[in-house]
């Protein structure tokens, strides 16, 4: 609701009019937390409101330390947020306008996210369950020639999305459809059965 989205905003002291991406993962490598958030430096001069939000734990680190180190160098600590795990985590959906997860495009995190009415921005995949839509409930990169997790093609879906939040909005939608219709416990328990 409104009243969520505004009240997770407060307690995140973020302002009502920040474009907010967010990002729900262990930080280790191989999850492209480290490419998101070189994108993100492209994102943020490009886009002034533009906030990332990186929630989860470093069991070695080396993802944190970069982190760190990239809002430092680029002088992002107004811009670029990390929040140890939690699992009360409906405070940063309520108060994101995108999900971005790098690695893949599905994932508990990314059903989480779509739950929640976010589009998401992740790495193409042909491995099933196909979750996100590209197109249709989110933005998909692919690998490029440099890099299996491109930052180049984050930072364009994010930009595309924070920047169109009709279309961020109606993604989101359709992705929480698709989570109702087809990811509900008495679903998931039939096809068990």
């Amino acid at each position: 609701s409104q009243k969520e989205r505004a009240d997770a905003r407060t307690r995140l002291k973020l302002d009502k009019d920040d474009k907010v991406v967010l990002c729900i993962s262990r930080l280790e490598p191989g999850k492209g937390i480290d490419k998101l958030v070189l994108g993100f430096i492209q994102v943020a001069q490009k886009i002034p409101q533009a906030k990332l939000i990186i929630v989860g734990n470093d069991a070695t680190n080396e993802t944190l330390s970069l982190i760190l180190h990239v809002r430092k160098q680029y002088k992002l600590d107004d811009k670029v947020f990390y929040y140890p795990g939690e699992y009360d985590i409906r405070k940063y959906h309520a108060a994101a306008d995108v999900f971005c997860y790098p690695a893949l495009a599905k994932g508990m995190a990314v059903v989480e996210a779509m739950a929640a009415g976010l589009p998401v921005v992740g790495k193409k995949t042909i491995r099933k369950p196909l979750v996100v839509v590209d197109q249709v409930s989110g933005l998909m990169t692919k690998p490029s020639a440099r890099f299996p997790i491109d930052p180049e093609q984050i930072a364009e879906k994010l930009d595309y999305l924070l920047e169109r939040p009709l279309i961020s909005r109606s993604m989101g939608k359709l992705g929480r459809q698709k989570i109702l219709r087809e990811f509900t416990l008495p679903r998931v328990i039939a096809e068990v059965l």
